[in-house]
């Protein structure tokens, strides 16, 4: 079943206040290489003076963050799942392609 669209979405349905990035951790800077999607938003905060846009940085920052931690969790998950099945093909309940 597919979710409901909503055009535009509103922010309200977005980001808790509490889950935006700091305005500290905009101001913080890396080593040169280490050019990561937070890094690119800190860039594009620190260019504007618009609130507007350092706000959405700051709500963009904060979506990478919780991308991120989401992958190491199914990272971690497929690790454990490929260890506990011995290296076997890990398949949906559902799948009939691989079932013997």
């Amino acid at each position: 079943m597919p979710y409901k669209t909503v055009y535009p979405v509103p922010e309200s349905m977005m980001l808790e206040e509490d889950e935006v990035a700091d305005n500290s951790d905009m101001r913080k800077k890396r080593w040169l290489g280490h050019h990561t999607i937070c890094e690119t938003l800190r860039e594009i905060w620190r260019m504007t003076k618009d609130e507007e846009i350092r706000y959405k940085c700051r709500m963009a920052m904060a979506y990478a963050k919780k991308m991120n931690a989401k992958l190491k969790y199914y990272s971690e998950l497929n690790q454990t799942a490929e260890e506990t099945n011995d290296g076997k093909d890990i398949c949906r309940s559902d799948c009939t392609e691989h079932q013997a």
